[in-house]
């Protein structure tokens, strides 16, 4: 997160010099369900290790879990793709997305930065830089679903910015996807054979979130936190409720502040 940003359960506060008091009105709860997908996870697919050695499939599962609890209490209609951490083919997830309106997958990237190196204590990779997520999508099939979903991808990062989190550049995807006006959204380059099939193929607009770099300790430790899952519940809702063509000028949070400092 931005170093001069606090987060709340409501919103994000600009911390410096203010002190603030954050009141809660009531938002509508979004109309739709979303499908919400632990990345990997499929058989013989556990994704990347991250600094800590774990399986990416493992770390996601977790991440899923405790965004799904923060989403429910936006009111949020939540279907979720590895519920119990059970091997989920492909081919499954993708029937899973006929009876819902978006998907968002969860994943984690191995980017190159700097320093990169085994950790002598653990053998495990650690390479610090190349932070910050990416929103990937495809602009492959109907005109209506490209729409959703480049309309979901930019949505989702907007507010993930807005919330405070930190946009990937995109370094490292050179030939593999191509950059976006808006900052962390990205559309799948990759040659046709290699196309991302959870990008192009289900019946829903659908969004793979690369939420951080897996090797970065600071990252990695970050999206334990249960503050994370929270601010980024709250932009996936945001997103949602845009999405609905509400209007992108109104507040979805609605916060008023009693300022004591």
């Amino acid at each position: 997160f931005s170093s001069r940003r606090r987060h709340t359960r409501y919103g994000t506060v600009t911390g410096v010099q203010t002190c603030a008091l954050p009141i809660l009105l009531p938002t509508q709860p979004v109309r739709g369900t979303l499908l919400l997908d632990a990345g990997h996870g499929a058989p013989g697919n556990p994704g990347n290790e991250n600094c800590r050695c774990e399986a990416e499939q493992d770390v996601m599962l977790r991440v899923a879990g405790r965004v799904r609890a923060w989403l429910r209490q936006e009111g949020v209609k939540v279907r979720e793709t590895r519920p119990d951490g059970a091997p989920t083919p492909y081919p499954e997830r993708l029937r899973m997305t006929r009876g819902v309106d978006w998907m968002v997958s969860l994943h984690s990237d191995s980017r190159a930065g700097y320093e990169l190196m085994r950790d002598p204590a653990t053998g495990c990779w650690r390479n610090h830089g190349a932070t910050g997520f990416a929103v990937l999508w495809s602009d492959e099939g109907e005109k209506a679903l490209v729409d959703g979903r480049h309309g979901l991808a930019r949505a989702l990062a907007r507010r993930m910015v807005e919330a405070g989190f930190e946009a990937y550049p995109g370094r490292d995807y050179d030939g593999l996807y191509a950059g976006d006006e808006v900052p962390g959204v990205f559309v799948d380059r990759h040659e046709d054979r290699k196309r991302i099939m959870l990008l192009r193929r289900p019946k829903a607009p659908s969004v793979i979130v690369e939420t951080h770099q897996a090797w970065d300790v600071g990252e990695s430790a970050m999206w334990e936190q249960e503050e994370t899952a929270s601010a980024f519940a709250s932009a996936i809702a945001a997103a949602l409720r845009s999405e609905e063509h509400t209007s992108e000028l109104q507040s979805q949070f609605r916060i008023s502040y009693a300022v004591f400092c």
